[in-house]
């Protein structure tokens, strides 16, 4: 293990260089900064909480584990955004494990060589999914980390291991099952494909072991929960605090919306092994997946392309002898196709493995396309397609990584998020600062950085009532992407903002509005619905008119 642990250390400081020397853009996803606030309200004494919400109702949304470790950069150095480098640490170390014990798994698991599991997991280490994700405090790598060494640990061979030998590192991979569901709740996946893959190998008592560790760590963190939701009582259910709150609003209610959002989820899927996974070009990506004709074409079919060699990769994979990766894969997929939100987050976690059943698409094609031709396989003309296929990826890994180094605070780049001008950030910031009082209260699409940069508690700006109706409308068009309404997606916006959202606001008693082109969906339609409306009043707008802050004007 000499050789992987120097990897990791060589590569969390690699990572951990790229997020401290980046502009600080903690906030920018929301996730990311109601992760640090509550890792302050922790480190603070004053408990899991939301302290960036008015009230500070208790975070029982994400579990604790990471805004825990989070915590630990706001007791050394309690100063915001300059101890920022110390609150990314953990997903800059988090990523290496996850990258080095994935190659691991690759070599000691699926029989790779050395060589093949060393060029996956160099590819995997460059990925802009991962090296833009370590910029931000988000929880993806710590999960991902846990996950894929609790699968080494049920999956790995061992050479004729003893009872006491096997029900140790069964015991071991539930434990870090547990951690991972502590982390992230979709967690359960694992969880569930590890006791599952000990039934089905009739590993009884292993399967007890493992069933017995994950509800002992699971178990405090519930019972807290449960207490939590009772003291948070009402607060679950009001318009602007229930998406902060809860998950009921993302479940699905029937066979229809979850129908709905597999079948457009697969498309989500199909787009983001090119945009994200594979880093095809942002720019001219998007434009031509909007745009119908040739280009267009081409670009669907690229990515269309790319989900058959994954699905037949994977197939492959599992016909050569199933594990508890595979299971956990299934479960995860199957989780995030019904889930109502753009999965490209939820492949981050996936990378290493998405690439190497990609490239296991690629070889049984190719030894499929000899065995038709009734020719002999040549390894060396299959080295030579996953060759091109390998630098093809590396070239355009490098053009990506490279500009999000070039990153400047005027224009930051990130693959997920597309070019942001941080300076609009920091002017509407310093005018919050100066104008509003340190009692008042704001509403913004970035309210937990909102909190961060100025003190100010907020609320999220809009209330979802139905993610599946407004982001899954049955009138979208499966090339469109999560921040494209439909027709009826608009109007169903139209009518949530349009109707109530005064009476919200002022129910919530919020002074200032800021409001930033482009944010999300809601933010475009908030922008029309606001349009000739007499209670709102701008009174502050960006250098680059790219965020405006609205007062409320008092009834007479």
């Amino acid at each position: 293990m000499r050789g992987p642990l120097i990897a990791i250390i060589a590569l969390s400081l690699v990572y951990w260089g790229v997020a401290a020397l980046s502009p600080v853009a903690i906030g920018q996803w929301q996730d990311d900064g109601i992760y640090v606030c509550t890792a302050k309200a922790l480190a603070e004494g004053r408990g899991y909480r939301h302290i960036q919400i008015p009230g500070e109702p208790w975070q029982t949304k994400y579990p604790i584990l990471y805004p825990a470790l989070l915590a630990a950069a706001w007791l050394f150095h309690p100063q915001f955004p300059q101890n920022a480098a110390l609150l990314l640490a953990p997903g800059a170390v988090a990523a290496a494990v996850f990258v080095v014990m994935s190659s691991l798994y690759l070599r000691r698991v699926f029989g790779e060589s050395w060589i093949t599991a060393g060029i996956l997991g160099g590819l995997a280490a460059l990925s802009p999914a991962v090296v833009s994700i370590v910029r931000f405090t988000m929880s993806e790598t710590v999960y991902a980390a846990l996950a894929v060494s609790a699968l080494y640990c049920l999956d790995a061979r061992t050479q004729r291991p003893t009872a006491g030998v096997r029900g140790g590192w069964t015991a071991l991979s539930a434990a870090l099952a547990a951690l991972a569901m502590l982390t992230r709740s979709i967690g359960i996946t694992l969880a569930a494909a590890a006791i599952t893959a000990l039934l089905l190998r009739r590993r009884w008592r292993d399967a007890i072991i493992a069933a017995a560790v994950i509800a002992a760590l699971l178990t405090p963190w519930q019972l807290w929960k449960r207490s939590a939701d009772a003291a948070n009582g009402p607060l679950q259910t009001t318009a602007l605090l229930a998406p902060d709150l809860v998950y009921g609003l993302w479940t699905p209610q029937n066979a229809e919306q979850v129908v709905r959002a597999v079948v457009q989820n697969t498309v989500r899927v199909a787009m983001t092994l090119g945009m994200y996974q594979l880093a095809l070009p942002l720019e001219w990506f998007v434009g031509a997946v909007m745009k119908p004709g040739p280009v267009s074409g081409l670009a669907h079919g690229i990515c269309y392309f790319l989900l058959l060699l994954l699905v037949l990769g994977y197939g492959v994979s599992v016909w050569r002898g199933w594990t508890a990766l595979h299971l956990a894969a299934l479960l995860y997929a199957g989780l995030v196709l019904v889930w109502p939100f753009d999965p490209y987050r939820f492949v981050v976690p996936w990378t290493p493995f998405v690439i190497y059943f990609v490239f296991a698409g690629v070889r049984a094609t190719h030894d499929g396309l000899a065995r038709l031709a009734r020719l002999t396989p040549p390894s060396l003309s299959r080295d030579v397609v996953c060759g091109a296929l390998g630098l093809a990826a590396l070239t355009c890994f490098a053009i990506d990584d490279i500009r999000m180094l070039r990153s400047t605070r005027k224009e930051y780049y990130a693959r997920d998020l597309g070019p942001i001008d941080l300076t609009e950030f920091d002017a509407t910031a310093a005018w919050v600062r100066e104008h509003a009082l340190e009692h008042e209260v704001c509403a913004s699409a970035y309210s937990a950085w909102l909190y961060l940069a100025t003190g100010r508690q907020s609320y999220y700006f809009w209330p979802v009532s139905d993610p599946y109706d407004v982001f899954y409308g049955p009138d979208r068009k499966l090339s469109q992407f999560f921040a494209i309404p439909s027709p009826r997606e608009y109007d169903r916006l139209t009518s949530q903002l349009g109707g109530s959202l005064e009476k919200m606001f002022r129910e919530a008693r919020i002074t200032y509005y800021v409001e930033h082109a482009a944010a999300n969906p809601a933010t475009i339609v908030m922008m029309k619905t606001r349009d000739g409306q007499s209670w709102l009043r701008p009174a502050f707008t960006t250098p680059g008119k790219q965020a405006t802050v609205f007062t409320l004007v008092s009834r007479p």
